[in-house]
């Protein structure tokens, strides 16, 4: 998308084209190579709670080098001109030489740690040219332009470029100022599920260190107890850290530092925050203490239990397979197999009707066609694509009573159909009906 969006600006100077590489250059290209050892990322995690899975150097996959390739280009795409214009797209450390202008221009910034820019310039004579610099969309406290320390006035609003007509000589220098704000921004299909903003910067919450044992639990990734939609009004800046800040009062169940995306690694984080308010938050509880109840009730009827992709567990319960491996998605294990199938041999009671229950993620899409089988008869096909987006489910499979009135074991397949991936299954247990 830099690379497109580098050349829609050739063809046609567009701040909103300028804003959006911007946004894509901090916030994910800048985020996804580790600042120490080099080492890129090849899938980004933007899950709650998430964290970096940083790709193995010495097994340098296409991705891999895709990956290295995006950290080579950080000098590009910063000046854009033609004969009467120059435009400063990106905020970043350059120096341009016009060779037919006889000019030099070199920008000199720490942004995004820095709210704003200098740039200075050297003519071998007077060049007289539009100097065009954008005005970010984010920019909703305004901008200022001094040039040679007069301030120039600014008619223009956020979104857009600044035009300084006039003819450069050796020493001109244009100061720009930018001021950041914090702002929320809304998923498109949930306006209480937001991301918190500074500047063109996406904050991420450190959660703490990725080994954390707490990570699975429900109340892990904290939500935001508030109706202000304004965050400047409940955070605070931590002295001495760039865009860097504490929420004040309104996490729960703790209060969250938040950083650049681009300064998180080796932490488990969140990106995404979901808001309350006191009421929104009881209705939530109830949903959630019936949750915790469906599942004590599951447990309760539970005569056997196999977490598939773990080693000990699958053993005990006789794995077999073709075409199948182990995964791990959201912190949990889990076991799929693409062309191929996997099974568990799982306990039953004579005489007693029992029931199937899997567990799956139903956020995945693509092929995902199996049949479930007992004792080599299927029982059902299943197609677990788009299920139940964002969420884990169980599903309950009623098991014919003749197939184990008189049988203590029997076996549970999983058979992908032809192109398709079985699974992934997260958990299977069998349970009294």
């Amino acid at each position: 998308m830099l690379k497109l969006s580098g050349h829609l600006f050739g063809w046609e100077a567009s701040a909103e084209v300028a804003d959006f590489y911007e946004r894509a250059l901090f916030n994910h290209i800048l985020s996804s190579q580790h600042p120490v050892d080099g080492r890129v990322i090849y899938n980004l995690s933007l899950e709650m709670r998430g964290f970096k899975s940083y790709q193995d150097p010495y097994w340098f996959t296409c991705c891999v080098g895709t990956g290295m390739e995006n950290h080579s280009k950080y000098g590009r795409n910063i000046f854009f001109y033609n004969d009467e214009e120059l435009f400063v797209s990106q905020f970043i450390a350059a120096e341009l030489t016009w060779k037919e202008k006889g000019l030099k221009v070199r920008q000199i910034t720490n942004f995004p740690e820095e709210q704003g820019t200098t740039l200075e310039f050297n003519c071998n004579e007077p060049v007289k040219l539009t100097l065009q610099i954008r005005y970010p969309y984010w920019a909703k406290n305004g901008i200022e332009v001094q040039v040679n320390g007069q301030e120039k006035r600014i008619d223009q609003k956020p979104g857009s470029f600044i035009a300084i007509r006039r003819k450069w000589e050796t020493g001109d220098k244009v100061e720009v100022n930018i001021p950041f704000i914090l702002r929320l921004e809304t998923m498109p299909d949930d306006s209480n599920r937001v991301a918190i903003m500074h500047g063109p910067l996406v904050l991420a919450g450190d959660l703490g260190p990725e080994d954390d044992p707490e990570a699975s639990n429900a109340m892990f990734v904290p939500v935001l107890m508030t109706e202000d939609r304004n965050p400047a009004n409940w955070m605070e800046p931590v002295a001495g850290q760039a865009n860097t800040f504490m929420t004040k009062g309104v996490g729960k169940p703790r209060d969250i530092l938040m950083k650049p995306f681009y300064a998180t690694h080796e932490r488990n984080y969140s990106v995404y925050w979901d808001i309350f308010s006191e009421e929104a938050w009881k209705k939530y509880q109830l949903e959630y203490e019936a949750q915790l109840e469906r599942k004590k009730k599951l447990e309760e009827m539970t005569i056997d239990f196999v977490q598939p992709g773990e080693m000990q567990p699958e053993r005990d319960h006789n794995f077999k397979g073709e075409r199948t491996r182990p995964g791990e998605f959201k912190n949990r294990k889990n076991r799929q197999a693409r062309d191929g199938w996997f099974s568990f041999e799982m306990k039953v009671i004579l005489g007693q009707p029992m029931g199937l229950v899997v567990e799956y993620w139903g956020g995945f899409a693509g092929s995902k066609t199996f049949d479930i089988m007992v004792d080599g008869e299927i029982i059902v096909t299943e197609n677990i694509s788009n299920k139940k987006d964002g969420q884990f489910i169980d599903v309950l499979y009623e098991i014919p009573e003749e197939m184990t009135y008189d049988k203590q074991k029997i076996t549970v397949k999983f058979q992908a159909h032809e192109g398709h991936i079985a699974g992934p299954v997260f958990g299977v247990r069998m349970v009294k009906r």
